[in-house]
């Protein structure tokens, strides 16, 4: 069933499998420099759901990008998210705006689509 959500046996397949496809892609050293600086930005993730600035999905799925970015490519991508999702929301206040709809559920977005943007974005022209 459609739940418009990450769901969690995709995350946590994923976090299982993300040490065998790291060994793979850096060794076993190239593990930990990845893993520290995106447990960095998991942290900073976290803060951000606490004050309800993002979901605990989205913090899930940014957090487990990280693992795959190097650290400055990882500021990079956060800052992409973070602006693709403010422009994303500019555009659906004004709609809502327009269509006289003051409901907040209709106001919510859904990061899904900024973190997949800002990853092809960093993989594609980031490097």
């Amino acid at each position: 069933m459609y739940s418009g959500k990450v769901p969690n046996r995709l995350m946590l397949t994923a976090y299982l499998l993300a040490p065998l496809f790291m060994y793979l892609d850096y060794g076993g050293m190239g593990i930990l420099s990845h893993l520290l600086p995106a447990l960095g930005a998991g942290v900073i993730l976290f803060f951000c759901y606490m004050v309800n600035a993002i979901g605990a999905g989205d913090v899930k799925l940014m957090t487990f990008i990280c693992l795959f970015l190097d650290s400055g490519n990882i500021f990079r991508f956060l800052i992409l998210v973070f602006g693709i999702g403010a422009v994303l929301g500019v555009i659906k206040v004004a709609c809502n705006i327009i269509e006289n709809r003051t409901e907040l559920s209709s106001m919510r977005i859904k990061f899904t689509v900024p973190i997949t943007i800002g990853y092809m974005i960093i993989v594609l022209w980031g490097g």
